[in-house]
């Protein structure tokens, strides 16, 4: 490691120092003189074993060391020092490796009575999603004295992990599979199991529906009537093949694609549906891309949304259409299938419209920017939602 000049003048002061002091004592004529040099290398010495020893005594740990976040908003850090000496550290600076993230505060000045403990914390941010690393944590202080300073790295490594950005999605499905959580006014998918009223009988009524208690109690016929409600399993198809992207505009809009895929995610769960995940992207130390099969919980949704924060662009020319059925994830019956996709090729058009077919209700969201053209858009016999490269609103119908 290389030595600037004043490095190399504070080592040979610190080196000399000591050796005039100790020649002054042996050859001193004067007893006083000789003691008093003899306490300066006394505090000397001691000065020199406190910062050898300072540094082994703090211990460094922190409270997470697996720190979730969403894309631009803030999250907070806490480090936590510890005295393990019997001897006070009157001055630290503590100083946390914290990479691209904008960041209030992370510099510290703390001391440490012996055996002490302390925390930090300071807010960071980042304005790019994916997993990064914490650390080391750089400690700096000297001797009460001020004679020598010292430095430390611990490693206190940690992992943050940042989820793409959410936005608002407004949609409002009417079909779906019958006796489920979400409640419409078709009394096609009337759920049994969920009691709304009686009324009276009207010609026509089917004989189950009678109620008897009530109508022995009022004297004439009363026919139950139950909430209509549906479900519906959605399988999100993300497309992340980077060919099929545009060259200039390319990580934008991927990360637009991701962004979609993250705010479906968000609104599905929150109305209690079944939800999985296909896509043709990458995550370091995978060797195929990387999918989901629909299921219900909150607990499932976390471990799509983490796979959304760690992937990355797939290199390779898969096609998505032809991936949704050779991924081995299958889409349950009656399955909504959400593609997010750039603009589409017609053969890809083509796939599309087969898999709606098989009995799915597809639906297309077009990521592109405003130049695009309108008719690309769209995918033609398929119901398609355009989502521009900006702005906070991405589906409202």
């Amino acid at each position: 490691m290389a030595i600037n000049a004043g490095g190399r003048l504070r080592f040979f002061v610190d080196l000399l120092f000591p050796l005039v002091l100790l020649g002054t004592f042996l050859f001193a004529p004067f007893r006083p003189f000789r003691f008093a040099v003899l306490a300066l290398l006394v505090v000397r010495a001691l000065a020199l074993l406190y910062a050898y020893l300072a540094p082994r005594l703090v211990q460094v740990t922190r409270t997470e060391t697996l720190i979730h976040a969403q894309r631009f908003q803030r999250f907070r850090v806490t480090l936590e020092l510890h005295n393990r000496g019997p001897i006070p550290i009157h001055y630290l600076t503590v100083a946390d490796t914290y990479g691209s993230f904008v960041v209030r505060g992370g510099s510290f000045m703390v001391a440490l009575p012996p055996g002490g403990r302390r925390q930090v914390t300071y807010e960071a941010e980042s304005h790019h999603r994916g997993e990064f690393k914490l650390g080391p944590v750089r400690l700096r202080g000297a001797d009460p004295m001020g004679f020598f300073k010292w430095g430390h790295q611990s490693p206190t490594p940690a992992t943050v992990l940042v989820y793409p950005a959410v936005f608002p999605v407004e949609m409002h499905e009417k079909d779906g599979l019958p006796s489920g959580s979400i409640t419409v006014s078709s009394r096609l998918y009337e759920d049994t199991t969920r009691f709304r009223s009686v009324r009276e009988y009207v010609a026509g009524d089917e004989l189950k529906r009678i109620n008897w208690k009530v109508s022995a109690r009022m004297g004439k016929l009363f026919s139950t009537e139950y909430t209509p409600s549906i479900y519906y399993p959605v399988m999100i198809v993300l497309n992340l093949t980077e060919g099929d992207y545009p060259m200039g505009q390319r990580e934008h809009l991927m990360e637009r694609a991701i962004e979609v895929a993250g705010s479906l995610l968000f609104f599905f769960v929150s109305i209690k549906q079944e939800v999985g995940i296909i896509t043709t992207g990458s995550i370091r130390g995978g060797d195929q891309p990387p999918a989901e099969p629909a299921r219900a919980g909150v607990g499932h949704a976390i471990g799509i949304l983490e796979m959304l924060a760690r992937i990355t662009a797939g290199k390779e020319p898969i096609d998505f259409t032809g991936h949704v059925l050779a991924s081995g994830v299958p889409i349950p019956t009656g399955a909504k299938v959400m593609v997010v996709t750039p603009p589409t090729t017609g053969a890809q058009n083509d796939s599309l419209l087969a898999l709606r077919r098989r009995g799915h209700d597809v639906q297309v969201f077009i990521v592109s920017t405003h130049q695009t053209r309108e008719e690309d858009a769209v995918v033609p016999g398929i119901r398609s939602h355009p989502v521009r490269g900006y702005g906070s609103e991405l589906i409202k119908r």
